[in-house]
C-alpha cells in the first residue's frame, strides 16, 4: 500500500505558491500538495522582504514546522526555489532530525557554479526587459505599468539573493536521497552540459528529466513535470 506523502513546493524568484495549485488534480490521492509562500507577496504580502539567503530559509522552516510530523514527505523547488529548497532540507535535518524521501531541483544549474550575468543592478528598464524575456511575465501584464510595479521590486530582491549566494564546491553537503533535476532544454540561463555536476549533492542516485521549453517550463509543461513527480513518488513511498 502506498503511503500518504506531503510535497512542499517552493516557487521561483517572485513567484507566488498559487503557481502550483494547478497541480492539486493531477497529483496522485497518495501525495499531499502544500504550496509554500515566501514573505513579501501572495498570501503573505504584509511581511518584509528577506535580506539575506539564511533569512528566507528560517522563515520557510517556520512556515513548514507545523506540518513536520511523522508523515514522509519530499520537496520541490524551481530556480529560486530549488536554491531555497538544498538549504531547507539541511535547516529541517538540523533542527528536526526529519529528512525527505525525495528532492526536486528545478531550472536551477548546480547552487556552486556561479552566475553567469549579474541583473539585480540593472536599470527599471533593462530589468523589466531581462524578465520579460525570461518568460517570468505573463504576455498579459507586459504593459501593466501597476502589476510590474508590484512585482518587479520582489523580483530583483530575490534575484540579488540568487547572485550573492555562494557555495563552495568542497562546501557541498551531499543528501543521503535520491533526487531528481528537471530541466528545461531551451532554457537560457542553465548550461546543460553542467547540470551533471548536481550528482555531487547527493550521496545516492540522481535523476535528469529533461522538457520542452524555456526557462518557465513547467508553466507550459505542467502535465508532464506532475507525471514525474507522481511516478517518483509512488515509486518511494
Amino acid at each position: 500500500m502506498v503511503s500518504k506523502v506531503k510535497l512542499f513546493c517552493i516557487p521561483h524568484a517572485g513567484g507566488l505558491s498559487s503557481i502550483y495549485y494547478g497541480w492539486k488534480d493531477k497529483l496522485e490521492d497518495h501525495i499531499e500538495l502544500i504550496p509554500i509562500e515566501l514573505p513579501g507577496r501572495g498570501t503573505r504580502a504584509n511581511r518584509p522582504l528577506c535580506d539575506n539567503i539564511q533569512e528566507v530559509v528560517l522563515d520557510l522552516y517556520r512556515e513548514i514546522r507545523p506540518y513536520l510530523d511523522d508523515s514522509p514527505f519530499a520537496i520541490f523547488g524551481h530556480s529560486f526555489g530549488a536554491l531555497l529548497t538544498y538549504e531547507l532540507i539541511h535547516l529541517i535535518k538540523e533542527a528536526s532530525r526529519r529528512e525527505p524521501l525525495h528532492v526536486f531541483f528545478s531550472g536551477k544549474l548546480p547552487l556552486h557554479i556561479p552566475v553567469s550575468r549579474i541583473c539585480h543592478t540593472l536599470s527599471r528598464t533593462e530589468f523589466e526587459e531581462y524578465i520579460i524575456g525570461l518568460g517570468g511575465i505573463p504576455p498579459e501584464l507586459h504593459n501593466c505599468t501597476e502589476i510590474l510595479d508590484l512585482f518587479l521590486p520582489i523580483i530583483r530582491a530575490d534575484i540579488k539573493l540568487v547572485e550573492t549566494y555562494q557555495l563552495k564546491e568542497d562546501s557541498i553537503k551531499p543528501l543521503p536521497v535520491d533526487i531528481s533535476i528537471l530541466h528545461g532544454s531551451e532554457d537560457q540561463i542553465a548550461d546543460k552540459k553542467r547540470l551533471v555536476e548536481w550528482t555531487s549533492y547527493t550521496s545516492r542516485q540522481c535523476h535528469f528529466h529533461d522538457f520542452p521549453g524555456g526557462h518557465f517550463f513547467i508553466n507550459d509543461r505542467t502535465e508532464n513535470v506532475v507525471n514525474v513527480v507522481n511516478r517518483t513518488l509512488s515509486r518511494v513511498c
